[in-house]
């Protein structure tokens, strides 16, 4: 006798690892869904479960993700799934939020340089960043004065 498959305990803890490891690169859905082409809605529907992923997409989002479909979907793996609870920072994302003049938010890819530039200041102490901001006022002031 076959034993029954729970379709949607599948759906749902797949759906967890993909919050997990969405998380642990610190994308937002929509950073992810820009990358997919798709609605920020299917992320969220595939995060709680409601919706399979369909192959193509799975892919790509493993690429995305930096992991393999197996971290996915090979359960005897155990992550610590509830612990969850990564901010959100856009320190690690390749995407930035830009807002035009008309007041509307664009998301682009950052550059090399622009990703090279937050990895420096990633590693840079509190004092160095400290520093760092308050020479970046300076230029602005001093921009503004001319």
């Amino acid at each position: 006798m076959k034993k029954k498959i729970d379709k949607t305990k599948i759906k749902k803890e797949i759906g967890k690892r993909i919050a997990f490891f969405r998380n642990r690169q610190r994308f937002m859905q929509k950073e992810v869904a820009y990358k997919l082409q798709m609605e920020n809605t299917s992320i969220s529907h595939w995060e709680k479960g409601h919706v399979s992923i369909d192959i193509v997409s799975l892919f790509t989002l493993c690429d995305i993700l930096k992991i393999t479909i197996l971290d996915l979907v090979d359960f005897s793996r155990n992550y610590k799934l509830e612990n969850n609870n990564i901010k959100n920072s856009n320190i690690n994302s390749p995407y930035a939020t830009i807002t035009i003049p008309n007041g509307t938010n664009k998301t682009r890819e950052l550059t090399e340089i622009e990703m090279g530039i937050l990895n420096n200041i990633k590693e840079m102490n509190l004092k160095q960043k400290t520093k760092l901001l308050n020479l970046s006022f300076d230029i602005l002031e001093k921009k503004e004065n001319y």
